[in-house]
């Protein structure tokens, strides 16, 4: 049985993973949240559910709706060949935060922001920081690749 490979977000950089995969015949999951996002409206992909997703599933590219808990399922049951992590989150944080049950440390994000030069904070909230040197400039053109951090700590009780 030919591994897959586990795409994480459906949207615009989840759909260019998806053609790269494609164009080497590679098979593939795209997990997303949204059952309409731009890879389940574009691409040919069958419905997977998590409590289906094992070994061996008939050849075939896939869709399952789901968020991170769902793509650590997925990781740890599936060892995917490559994963693209593409949702507009931390993925491998976001991954430790499920398996390890963590929370979010709002308070620790003051002292994170102190070193953060302001221009490149794109958001703050839920024990995140989003900072990207990313930019579309004013002809739509993209800049650079996102960068992306966040604060997870476990609370101290």
């Amino acid at each position: 049985m030919k591994r897959l490979s586990l795409v994480i977000g459906g949207g615009k950089f989840g759909s260019k993973a998806i053609e790269y995969l494609l164009r080497h015949s590679e098979l593939f999951i795209v997990i997303d949240k949204n059952e309409k996002c731009t890879a389940a409206k574009n691409y040919d992909l069958k419905k997977l559910f998590i409590n289906t997703a094992r070994y061996p599933l008939p050849e075939g590219n896939y869709f399952l709706r789901g968020q991170a808990r769902e793509a650590l399922i997925l990781t740890l049951r599936l060892k995917p060949k490559y994963i693209f992590a593409t949702a507009p989150i931390h993925v491998a944080a976001t991954l430790v935060k499920e398996e390890y049950q963590l929370e979010e440390w709002n308070e620790g994000i003051n002292s994170i922001l102190v070193g953060v030069p302001l221009k490149v904070v794109v958001s703050i909230g839920n024990g995140t920081i989003v900072v990207s040197y990313n930019r579309y400039n004013r002809n739509g053109v993209y800049v650079r690749r996102i960068a992306m951090h966040q604060a997870y700590a476990q609370l101290q009780k």
